[in-house]
């Protein structure tokens, strides 16, 4: 792999200082490039997975945990071919199965899981990570500690998905879309109450200059406006 280091670095994905790290995390723990190169959290995942199948010429596979094997192909294949040959069914079709793998296949490998399920072969490559990950599920078996420690750090790392409330504050392309009115300018006012503009405020407002003078205008217009009372909350 280590011609595959070297095109992570041509690419920028890698420094020479990321490289040396690495080496010296893969001489003391042991382990393959691409799980090191993770653990050392010097390469994001999927840009990591794009490299290796421009690398091994293979479509890549899908990112972050595979889903279970299909149960029609589970029973075809015994689980020590696919731990010895490596590699991990994804979705059968009619006349393919499609597996993950984390190099190129061998040519024997090839023709003995092609033996087993009576089908074409595509490969797609993933991480060394995701595929033990994957067979160890399917196994029963508890991934080994190192493993398990990396697979823990990379779901920390993962993007957390955005909060409902943020959602709905900026799924509008245009302000215009807003059903409520759009928040245009607040005001405080005496009392601690807040004044807000709204859509159909705008719309009466005179055309906007250069200087944005118009909301000054439209801001003072409304400063007779009795503010509203907002009662104390109940501390109780």
């Amino acid at each position: 792999m280590d011609s595959f280091a070297a095109v992570l670095v041509d690419r920028g994905l890698l420094t020479l200082d990321d490289l040396e790290f690495v080496t010296s995390l893969q001489l003391l723990h042991g382990g393959d490039l691409t799980s090191n190169i993770l653990a050392a959290g010097v390469v994001k995942e999927n840009a990591l997975q794009r490299v290796l199948a421009d690398y091994f010429e293979l479509p890549a596979g899908p990112t972050g945990p595979l889903e279970p094997m299909p149960s029609e192909v589970a029973d075809l294949v015994p689980q020590e071919v696919l731990q010895r040959l490596r590699v991990f069914p994804l979705k059968r079709s009619t006349r393919t199965l499609i597996v993950a793998v984390d190099r190129s296949p061998s040519a024997t490998g090839e023709q003995e899981l092609r033996a087993l399920v009576a089908l074409q072969l595509r490969p797609m490559i993933v991480s060394s990570v995701r595929l033990s990950e994957a067979l160890c599920r399917a196994s029963g078996k508890s991934p080994a500690l190192a493993l398990g420690r990396l697979l823990t750090a990379l779901g920390e790392r993962a993007p957390q998905p955005r909060a409902a409330g943020v959602r709905e504050a900026t799924g509008y392309r245009r302000m215009s879309e807003r059903p409520e009115g759009v928040r245009v300018s607040q005001k405080q006012l005496g009392g601690g109450h807040v004044e807000t503009l709204t859509k159909q405020e705008l719309s009466e407002a005179p055309a906007p200059d250069s200087q944005g003078r118009w909301l000054d205008h439209l801001v003072n217009a409304r400063a007779n406006v009795e503010p509203v009372s907002v009662p104390p909350l109940d501390e109780h």
